[in-house]
């Protein structure tokens, strides 16, 4: 494992050019942790973040080659484009249509990208800088060891999902991910995103991941990101969404497992026309705790940008969501709205909805909003005065408060999976 208290820059270089990466990316690690290591945590309690020791909580080797035996399959699963497995940090399958490859779809894991398209790559990520640099996100920015790579090429409209599936199957070692998404100009694809732990233990183990969303002029992304971790993992989560004109991105965030963490949706509509909507379901219980921040960040006239973030809790279950709509003195004619909405189903559930607004011009339609309600005790009696009883109850309100953002998932299989995980959560009785 890592010794991360003596770490050098030479270490560092030395691991990129055994894993064959360009300089630029050898660069931004070291950069990164020069940073890292100037940085001081957050204050846990003023940020209300769940407090880690990412050097202690962070379970990782440095990898010993780049990944050459990943096995290819002619076809993907019916339904699909594509999909990629991993299970830890190493790719375990792949599957691409070959027709799609054909017309210049890319779809691999991240080592391939660097080794074959480097180019393509720092042309988009070499100088993005992250919301938020502080000692968590740079953490992540220097020890990213995998991910998955997708290109879709100018002017191809890809109508089925590709999906990633991420399976933390060695309880003792962290996920430590770095994703991209390139929609090309008048491109469309929809894209999944599924984490998940095969078991879990005592001991907190960080997780990092993180995926950032490019779309062309006049491109259209869906892509949705479902959590649902084992009980010990501390979730670090960054989300970059990138807009060109009259571009779109429609974005679906599902929280249901690990212990704690805390997730960053950063939402740029970067151009006239761009549209970018963020949404998520939290689905809280036990002691879990998340911190979420969702941001719309509009600095060019005519842009669009809608977040809608909803949460169930009971338990002992905490969030905290901070919202913000940012508006530049050049970003006339904005439309742009927050909605946080939070159903609290103990006494002991919690949770700290804080909207805001930086509004630098005027001739905008800009507007927010925050709700924390007890669940609808007249909806419950109803219900189990028609049969129900008192869990089957609480589940159908549930289903019904979450059925707007669920119904924005494309394929049947996820829909179901993630409605899934929501039941389950609800209905477990465990504390």
């Amino acid at each position: 494992m890592i010794n991360f208290s003596n770490i050098t820059d030479h270490q560092i270089d030395a691991q990129g050019i055994a894993m064959h990466e360009s300089k630029w990316v050898r660069q931004q690690r070291i950069q990164a942790w020069n940073d890292y290591k100037k940085a001081e945590y957050p204050h846990w309690k003023k940020t209300k973040t769940p407090k880690v020791s990412l050097e202690d909580s962070t379970k990782a080797s440095f990898p010993e080659k780049v990944q050459y035996d990943i096995k290819i399959e002619k076809k993907p699963p019916v339904g699909y484009s594509g999909k990629i497995t991993f299970q830890n940090n190493s790719t375990l399958r792949l599957s691409l249509d070959p027709d799609l490859a054909y017309r210049g779809v890319i779809f691999c894991d991240m080592q391939t990208a660097l080794l074959e398209r480097a180019d393509l790559l720092e042309a988009y990520i070499s100088k993005i800088n992250w919301s938020h640099q502080d000692k968590l996100s740079l953490f992540q920015q220097a020890w990213w060891q995998n991910g998955f790579f997708l290109f879709i090429p100018k002017n191809l409209q890809v109508e089925l999902p590709f999906q990633v599936q991420v399976v933390q199957k060695d309880a003792a070692e962290s996920i430590l991910s770095r994703s991209v998404i390139i929609a090309d100009e008048s491109s469309s694809a929809i894209v999944e995103e599924l984490f998940e732990s095969m078991s879990s233990q005592e001991e907190v183990i960080t997780c990092s991941t993180s995926t950032e969303v490019f779309a062309e002029k006049n491109a259209n992304i869906h892509y949705s990101s479902h959590q649902d971790w084992a009980g010990n993992i501390y979730d670090l989560s960054y989300r970059g969404l990138h807009a060109k004109a009259d571009a779109k991105i429609q974005t679906l965030f599902t929280l249901t497992g690990g212990k704690s963490g805390r997730l960053i949706v950063d939402g740029k509509p970067e151009n006239s026309g761009s549209r970018i909507e963020h949404d998520a379901i939290i689905v809280g219980a036990h002691d879990q705790q998340f911190k979420i921040i969702a941001e719309m960040d509009h600095q060019e006239p005519h842009t669009e940008g809608f977040m809608k973030y909803k949460g169930i809790l009971k338990d002992k279950a905490y969030t905290d969501l901070s919202g913000l709509i940012r508006v530049g003195s050049a970003a006339q004619m904005t439309n742009s709205r927050l909605e946080e909405h939070t159903v609290l189903l103990s006494e002991k559930s919690r949770c700290d909805a804080l909207p805001a607004l930086d509004i630098q011009t005027d001739d905008v339609q800009v507007s927010h909003s925050a709700a924390v309600t007890q669940a609808d005790e007249e909806k419950l009696f109803y219900l189990m005065s028609r049969g129900l009883d008192e869990s089957q109850a609480r589940t159908l309100i549930v289903e019904g408060f979450f059925e707007d953002l669920l119904a924005t998932i494309h394929s049947h299989e996820c829909y179901e999976q993630t409605k899934q995980r929501i039941q389950e959560k609800m209905l477990s009785n465990t504390l």
